[in-house]
């Protein structure tokens, strides 16, 4: 046994990556479109979000993503199901990130910033209220490209990391505050 150096998982070998195409490739669009909506919010990601967004009906896209994608396909896992604004948040998980890189990859720029747009609006209708969201809120309208609706969150993410003495935390939400209104965000 040799130790070499750490593993780059940011270069995958053709093949590996060939592969992952390959079985991505022969899910059906629907199923693509869902896991799309799903992969932006995350690899831990919450299946009533990815519903939202790829306007499935939740019951039906827990169905599918449990059935097929998780069961029969093996790319999402199921994590577990929390109590939501009245409702239920089930999160699942990709079952390795090369699937959702590969999938993500996928996406031209525009696309990307719709569907984190569409995630952005989701969240809140999944979770109820904004408090305890501030970053990821923030996070999907930056990467959406609406700088200045990703501002108070900004704030609020930076003032609740204050809060909790994460001041390193709390710097680096200002920080993107500030780079947010010097981009045009204000």
């Amino acid at each position: 046994w040799i130790q070499s150096g750490a593993l780059n998982w940011t270069e995958v070998p053709p093949r590996v990556e060939g592969i992952i195409a390959e079985r991505l490739n022969r899910l059906s669009a629907e199923s693509r479109e869902l896991l799309r909506a799903a992969g932006t919010e995350g690899e831990d990601f919450t299946a009533e979000v990815a519903a939202c967004v790829a306007g499935w009906e939740p019951r039906d896209a827990i169905r599918h993503l449990s059935e097929v994608l998780g069961r029969q396909e093996q790319l999402v896992e199921a994590l577990d199901v929390q109590t939501a604004h009245g409702g239920r948040a089930s999160r699942y998980r990709f079952s390795h990130a090369l699937f959702r890189q590969q999938l993500l990859e996928t996406l031209d720029a525009a696309e990307r910033c719709y569907i984190h747009e569409a995630v952005a609006g989701c969240l809140p209708k999944v979770y109820g209220t904004t408090a305890g969201l501030e970053q990821q809120l923030a996070s999907h309208l930056l990467e959406a490209r609406l700088e200045h609706q990703a501002l108070p969150y900004l704030i609020a993410a930076g003032d609740a990391a204050l809060k909790s003495f994460a001041n390193r935390e709390a710097h680096a939400a200002y920080e993107r505050a500030v780079r947010s209104v010097e981009t045009g965000g204000a």
